[in-house]
Parts: C-alpha cells; sequence; structure tokens
C-alpha cells in the first residue's frame, strides 16, 4: 500500500537457498554460496512515471505484476486465496482508500488473477553460482539455445503482463478514511476496519463475494473462459458494517486479529489506548482499561505461541509484552528505540517465536530475541534506511529473512543468516578507502547510483522506484 492513488504488486522470485539457523547458529551455506551472494538491485526507476508494464518486465526478477490505479492513496491492505474451486488462481485484494473528504472513502474488493510462476528448486544443491546468476537474471549473455529459450520467456511474460487485469473491483463507502484494516485469519469474510474518526467498524464481506462471484461468471462468459482482457469498471455495492465501536477517544493504526481464537480482536489508538474486543453471541464485549500506554500506540501484534500474548508499539520508543489475563502492566517493556515505534512483527515459525522484529521513525529497524533480554541488546541493529520505517515482515518459512520498507521509497530483504568472511571483509575495506573522500550519501558512488559491492552481506534484495510505501 502507497500514500499515492496506485497500489502496485510484485511477485518476487529468486534461485534463493534457505537458511539453516540464525545468528551464529548452523547456517548450511558454504562460504562460497556467501561470497557469491550479492544484494540484488532492482532496475526500477520511477514506477508512477513510466508505463508500468514496460518498466516491470524489464527487469527478470520481477516474475508477476499488477497495478491498481486508484482515486485515492490507501494505507493499508489484505490478501487471501479464493476459496472457491471454480476460481482458479485467483486471490482476493481488500484495501481502503485515504480520501481528503471523508464521504468519499470506500473499501474495494479486487480480484486478482496470478499467473504461473516457474521458478527452480530453491532447496537443490546441484545449482551451479552460474545458473544462479541466470535465475536471477544477472546473465545477459545472448549465447545458445538457453538465451533464446529466456528470451522467448521474457516476450511470453510480457505478454502476460500486458493482458492481466482487475476482472472485477466492488467498493462500497467507509465512513472516514481507512487508517488499517485486517483480515480474520480464523474467518476470512470477518474484516476489522479503522478510521480517522476513531471508530472501529466490523465488515462480513460474504454478500461483496458472491457478487464479485457473479461477475467473475459473466466476465468469463463474455470472454470465452479466457482470463484477463480490459478491466471492468468498479461496481458500487451497498454494505453496512455488522458492528461498529465508538469507544476510542482518538483515531488509531493498530488492529490485530487473534490468530489461535476466532473472533478475538486487539485495537489501539493515537491517545495510548488499547481495546480488547471478546466475542459474544451477535455482539462483541470489549475491555476498556488495563493495556493503558503513555503515547500513541503504532501497532499491535499478537503472540504465535501463546494465545493470551501481544506486543505493541509505542511512540516512547518502548516495546511492550502484555497477558491478557493479567491486565494493569506489561510483563515486558524492552527500550527498543531512540524514536517512534512505528511497526512490529513477530516470527510466526515454530522454532523462531522468539524473535521480535521493530522498525522506528528514525529508519533503524532491530530484531530482538525475547528468550533473554538481560542485556537489553538487540541480535540485530540496522541502521540501512534512510527515513522512518513503515512496515517490517519475516518470510513465512526462512526465519532468518526479513522484509522492511521505508519512507526513502525503498523496500529491503536481508537474510541475517549470511555472514562475511575475510576475503570480503578485505574488499568492503578496500571500498570504503576509495571512496572516502566522495560526497554524497551513504551507499552512493559519486554519481549518485548504488554500488552493489558497498552494501551490508546481510541485504538480498533492494526494491525501488515505488514511493511512500506504506504497508
Amino acid at each position: 500500500a502507497a500514500a499515492l492513488p496506485a497500489l502496485v504488486i510484485f511477485a518476487f522470485v529468486f534461485n534463493f537457498c534457505p537458511p539453516r539457523g540464525f545468528l551464529g547458529a548452523e547456517s548450511g551455506r558454504s562460504k562460497a554460496s556467501s561470497q557469491k551472494t550479492k544484494a540484488k538491485l532492482s532496475k526500477l526507476e520511477t514506477i508512477n512515471e513510466q508505463d508500468p508494464v514496460r518498466v516491470a518486465t524489464r527487469d527478470p526478477m520481477y516474475k508477476a505484476f499488477r497495478a491498481f490505479r486508484l482515486d485515492w492513496p490507501c494505507l493499508s491492505f489484505g490478501v487471501r486465496p479464493r476459496t472457491s474451486p471454480s476460481a482458479g488462481k485467483n486471490v482476493l485484494l481488500l484495501t481502503g482508500t485515504n480520501a481528503n473528504r471523508g464521504e468519499l472513502n470506500s473499501l474495494m474488493l479486487c480480484n486478482i488473477f496470478v499467473p504461473e510462476v516457474r521458478c527452480s528448486n530453491r532447496h537443490s544443491e546441484s545449482s551451479t553460482s552460474s545458473s544462479s546468476d541466470d535465475d536471477l537474471g544477472t546473465n545477459d549473455t545472448d549465447d545458445g539455445p538457453d538465451s533464446e529459450r529466456k528470451i522467448t520467456q521474457r516476450k511470453q511474460l510480457k505478454t502476460e503482463l500486458q493482458r492481466l487485469e482487475n476482472d472485477a473491483v466492488l467498493c462500497w463507502k467507509h465512513p472516514g478514511t481507512v487508517n488499517r484494516l485486517q483480515i480474520c485469519p480464523r474467518n476470512p469474510s470477518l474484516v476489522a476496519s479503522m478510521s480517522d474518526n476513531g471508530n472501529v467498524y466490523i465488515w462480513d464481506t460474504k454478500f461483496v463475494e458472491n457478487i464479485l462471484d457473479d461477475s467473475l461468471r459473466r466476465i468469463s462468459q463474455k470472454k470465452g473462459g479466457k482470463k484477463g482482457g480490459d478491466s471492468s469498471p468498479i461496481q458500487k455495492v451497498s454494505l453496512d458494517p455488522s458492528f461498529s465501536y465508538e469507544g476510542h477517544k482518538a483515531e488509531g493504526f493498530a488492529v490485530a486479529w487473534s490468530p489461535h481464537d476466532k473472533g478475538v480482536l486487539l485495537t489501539g489508538d493515537t491517545s495510548g489506548a488499547v481495546r480488547l474486543w471478546m466475542p459474544r453471541v451477535g455482539y462483541w464485549e470489549i475491555s476498556e482499561e488495563g493495556f493503558e500506554h503513555p503515547a500513541s500506540v503504532e501497532d499491535i501484534q499478537w503472540s504465535p505461541s501463546e494465545p493470551n500474548v501481544f506486543a505493541t508499539a509505542c511512540c516512547d520508543g518502548k516495546v511492550r509484552i502484555w497477558d491478557v489475563r493479567s491486565p494493569g502492566r506489561p510483563k515486558i517493556v524492552i527500550d527498543a528505540h531512540d524514536t517512534d515505534v512505528n511497526v512490529l512483527a513477530w516470527n510466526k515459525l515454530k522454532s523462531s517465536t522468539h524473535l521480535l522484529a521493530t522498525g522506528a521513525d528514525d529508519g533503524s529497524f532491530k530484531v530482538w530475541d525475547l528468550r533473554d533480554l538481560s542485556s537489553s541488546k538487540p541480535i540485530v541493529d540496522c541502521r540501512f534506511h534512510k527515513a522512518s520505517i513503515t512496515s517490517v515482515d519475516w518470510h513465512p518459512t526462512d526465519e532468518s529473512v526479513l522484509m522492511v520498507s521505508s519512507a526513502d521509497h525503498q523496500l529491503t530483504i536481508w537474510d541475517f543468516s549470511l555472514e562475511r568472511d575475510e576475503e570480503e571483509e578485505e574488499l568492503q575495506s578496500k571500498i570504503q578507502k576509495k571512496n572516502k573522500n566522495k560526497k554524497g550519501k551513504n551507499y552512493k558512488n559519486n554519481k549518485g547510483q548504488a554500488n552493489v559491492e558497498e552494501y551490508p552481506v546481510s541485504l538480498y534484495f533492494l526494491h525501488q522506484g515505488q514511493k511512500d510505501l506504506k504497508e
């Protein structure tokens, strides 16, 4: 989601070996593989000013590309697979607008067709360095039948991307701007949204999804069963919230459904208040005391392993760990950052639920090991980004991989299982000496261009070209 009237979706597919450990644990990677792993630079320029298809398809790292041109910016979105067998390779995208007048805002439900993407076996140990580079698109040699095959595949991909459009888009009015929305993981038709008017709304989207399915069937019959084609006009529908809550005294941006218990919800606002929602028959019982903060609550996340535990990110620079069974004071308080803590993300892998990532207003992000906070020091402290961190999220299957977006218009993917060896340290030292008198920002050459060799060894991928990334 971006604070511009566009929502852009990329699919990143690499030949990326999975890490075997995290920071000091056995990584399972050879020295050679560590040496050849470099930050992969996106060749995107400014996607908002160029033809998005041409920009995306010229970089072979982007295997799928979708863009929705909205009338207003959006700050939050949710994605989930279709449950209907007839839907095929489709997912539902739910997003909300941030219009300049409250009455112009809406929630939008889009159907997205996802093309089949072929990628090499990332667990294969027989892949050579050259084959990895080819899969990543870094080897531009145009000799032999393999290169002809790649050229054909790229042409097919470009054709595929050009014909991919949103088959159906439905929208309905939302009271005020949509600061944050979340889809309930235990009941995907249930959606919570938080508005700038301070209210929280619960939506049941089953009715809208049925209308969407009808629209897709009509479009499919009209096109002879083919996917894609020209995008259909946005269809306006009428839908009222199933439940609304007006007890927050200020607007908020923190919303989190419990991944353990169906219908249990947490919401937080800029006055420092956190509300615990417990489902009852036909309504929610909302606890309004016990989880107060001295400053704005920017983000909330439930523990993936403890159903009664959650974490909050606060503008006082602290992260707090709470237990709903004993409200009143947090169980753990972490002095996480010197500035506002904007976002946090709990690692959801069963073996790594002790890892908590946080991002702050000064552009720094950190990783904390909740098993040992005696030293009050993070196991990762990175200050690569030059503006506030707007989102952090862990890879769903790789414990060491973290994605970070920032207000500096960059999205980075980090693999903390990688470690710099002595030879690479020596190379880095030579580069730093060579560029010590050059002017400009860090990680830039004298032409303002990025030097791949100067990036941190744990930085695996850098996405550029979008502005004002929010989620």
